[in-house]
């Protein structure tokens, strides 16, 4: 058994769509300006330098729940965007536009939760 199928749950990635699925996540990290340094400091250790270069080339499949929720936290977009974006069902522009949303709205759910009388510990 190949190591991809290891990692992708003991079933085959077809190579092409590892390929097509790394030219995305390269897309988006450009289209936000974040160097692939940038991505693997900003995943909170869940993936390294090296990963993401892997992931973009299509030597690595994007499987696992690790990999995607550290190009969740490093992009800023939702984990269930991202693997919609990933898999071709969401496109770079919207993916865009719900991210800045996001990004403005942030403030104001913090303030809110700031006001609540909710221990945030």
């Amino acid at each position: 058994m190949s190591d991809d199928a290891k990692k992708a749950g003991n079933r085959a990635v077809d190579p092409r769509l590892k390929k097509v699925r790394g030219e995305r996540c390269r897309a988006l990290r450009k289209a936000l300006k974040l160097s692939q340094d940038a991505v693997a400091l900003a995943s909170g250790g869940d993936l390294l330098r090296t990963s993401v270069v892997h992931i973009e080339k299509g030597d690595t499949a994007i499987g696992s729940l690790q990999m995607i929720r550290g190009l969740a936290r490093a992009t800023g977009v939702p984990m269930d965007v991202l693997e919609g974006y990933i898999d071709g069902r969401i496109p770079l522009d919207e993916v865009i536009v719900l991210r800045s949303r996001i990004a403005r709205e942030a403030p104001s759910v913090i303030d809110w939760l700031m006001r609540q009388s909710i221990p945030l510990d």
